[in-house]
């Protein structure tokens, strides 16, 4: 009898061809997952450059961070495109601080209206919801984020390849800051700017102004953007602080239905109403664009008022000096106040109730003080003891014995900036 000859019943190239596909599929795949974590970012359109207007001023807007509930993520995303639409619109030219620095560095000075945006904490989820909003306007910002959190790579932190790809396109300036304050517009970059009053984290009650002045980038101020902002209300705030360049019309705008003083180029809707709380015997108006502007004309309509209504000139802010041109009780008078008090310069009787117009004309150049009501010289000052002030502004204040009584009503008042020479 023939011997049977053994089966193998695994024969081992029986599935030699399947596993030939298995490693050549897996190394495809690898080496496709390695090439898409390696790929380039995608091509978008960089920022908009504007032609520098030789200014040395620029705006700083410090952005808050965004929730991480959904609801609240959806209504922070309309809010920005709001804010971001509103910066559009009014004319503003975003850039990025290493921009500005280089700009200032080359002598070239700024775009007219320039603006930073600042994102602190620049967390991934305020990132992935917010960037592309800000390419879709071509805006470019500040993300400042933590060293020690990048190579964490942690939820809430950027990952590495997300500020590698950040810091290769020409939207973002990466900002680390192992210590709070300190600031490098590229991660291997060894100059470190000081940020000094943006060292603190977005909060509600900090960053009040947003303008800096000139190529020092120490000490900078920012503007906290709050929350429940419109972009009308961002759009007047920036407003309020971009400084007077040309005749101009000094009006108010509501901010958070709170009103402030707004310099408009246009002479729509100049008309403004000013009254003091009923809780309050005055209430003041300030306007933060008349800044360093010391020598003018001022063009008051006067619709009515009642009390006392004073317009205090190269009047530092949240101090009480000044020059104060008022009118009250039958009487137009200047007065000076500065540390050592308040003193009566002049004052002259006039026409002027308070119920019907008037209209009054404020020329101040270096010392010399003129005043024209309705038409008529009635005062002219040649030694006014006040020199002009780098901080010097334009305020007004309505002030009543009867609490709550005091206000005002103007129809225009419009400011000519004068030339000392």
């Amino acid at each position: 009898m023939d011997a049977v000859s053994p089966v193998e019943y695994f024969p081992h190239d029986r599935f030699r061809f399947s596993w030939t596909v298995f490693w050549a599929l897996l190394i495809s795949g690898g080496i496709a997952l390695w090439i898409y974590a390696h790929r380039p970012p995608p091509w978008i359109p960089p920022p908009a450059a504007a032609p520098s207007a030789g200014m040395d001023r620029f705006l700083i807007l410090w952005m808050p961070e965004v929730p991480s509930d959904p609801a609240h993520t959806q209504l922070a995303r309309a809010r920005f495109a709001q804010w971001m639409r509103a910066i559009n619109e009014n004319g503003y030219h975003p850039l990025r601080l290493s921009d500005v620095n280089q700009r200032f560095q080359e002598g070239i000075g700024l775009p007219d209206q320039t603006v930073v945006l600042v994102f602190d904490p620049g967390y991934r989820h305020t990132f992935e919801t917010l960037s592309p909003i800000l390419k879709q306007y071509r805006i470019p910002a500040v993300w400042i984020i933590d060293r020690a959190g990048l190579g964490r790579g942690g939820r809430r932190d950027l990952h590495l390849h997300q500020a590698r790809d950040m810091q290769r396109s020409s939207y973002w300036d990466v900002a680390f800051h192992p210590i709070r304050n300190s600031w490098a517009p590229r991660p291997e970059s060894s100059d470190v700017i000081d940020l000094q009053s943006l060292k603190t984290r977005w909060s509600d009650a900090a960053g009040r102004s947003a303008m800096n002045v000139g190529p020092e980038l120490q000490a900078l101020n920012g503007l906290h953007v709050g929350t429940t902002w419109t972009g009308e209300d961002l759009a007047n705030r920036l407003a309020m602080e971009w400084p007077l360049q040309a005749s101009a019309y000094l009006t108010v705008r509501p901010i958070q239905q709170t009103l402030w003083g707004v310099v408009s180029a246009h002479p729509r809707q100049v008309a403004f109403h000013l009254n003091a709380p009923l809780s309050a015997h005055s209430r003041s108006l300030y306007w933060l664009g008349t800044r360093e502007c010391n020598d003018f004309e001022l063009t008051v309509r006067l619709h009515s008022f009642f009390g006392e209504w004073m317009l205090w000139l190269r009047s530092v802010r949240n101090q009480d000096n000044g020059i104060a041109v008022g009118l009250g009780s039958g009487i137009l008078y200047v007065d000076l106040r500065n540390e050592q008090g308040r003193r009566r310069l002049a004052s002259v009787p006039v026409a002027v109730t308070g119920t019907s117009p008037a209209s009054l004309s404020i020329r101040l150049l270096q010392n010399d003080l003129r005043i024209i009501l309705d038409g008529r010289a009635i005062l002219h000052l040649k030694n006014v003891p006040l020199t002009p002030s780098s901080q010097g502004i334009i305020r007004m204040t309505v002030y009543d014995k009867v609490r709550g009584a005091a206000h005002v009503d103007i129809d225009r008042l419009q400011i000519t900036p004068l030339s000392a020479s």
